[in-house]
């Protein structure tokens, strides 16, 4: 497993840890990350991410949920703080509020919900090496919007 500066990079593979416990949210990031080329995870609540982490030798990128049932995301994010090959893996938390500081959880980024698609895959592209693909969008204003019913809204 190799980590770039900007998060992972798994030799190229750009990979993506989905946590949320609402279904139809969880399957529409999957399906639009997917769309973009990324390699999609999923976890319904923090105790299935850990175990998901622990089990694989891949890094990941993790989108995460605050209020999931068993192990919230703050826990989660406890959890994964001191566990030393999980620790770096950067998070991006999907909260009602807009910053970190109000979400009261360290967090490499902050996506408020409702989750704007191009907002979304401008975000998890930061957080991978520019150079582990070239048509990553660069910027928000790059992503291309995926329309989902009509609206370039994500919602749970």
């Amino acid at each position: 497993m190799v980590r770039g500066e900007h998060g992972c990079d798994n030799a190229g593979m750009r990979k993506v840890l989905i946590v949320e416990d609402d279904d139809e949210l969880r399957r529409a990031l999957k399906s639009t990350l997917e769309d973009e080329g990324y390699r999609v995870e999923c976890a319904a609540d923090g105790e299935e991410a850990l175990a998901l982490l622990r089990s694989s030798a891949d890094a990941f990128v993790i989108l995460l949920d605050l209020i999931l049932p068993r192990l919230n995301g703050w826990e989660f994010r406890a959890r994964q703080a001191v566990d030393p090959r999980l620790a770096e893996y950067p998070v991006i938390v999907m909260s009602a509020t807009s910053n970190l500081e109000e979400a009261a959880i360290d967090a490499a980024d902050v996506l408020q919900k409702p989750v704007a698609i191009p907002q979304l895959l401008a975000t998890v592209a930061r957080h991978f090496p520019v150079d582990d693909f070239a048509d990553a969008p660069k910027t928000e204003a790059d992503a291309v919007p995926v329309e989902i019913l009509g609206d370039d809204t994500l919602r749970n």
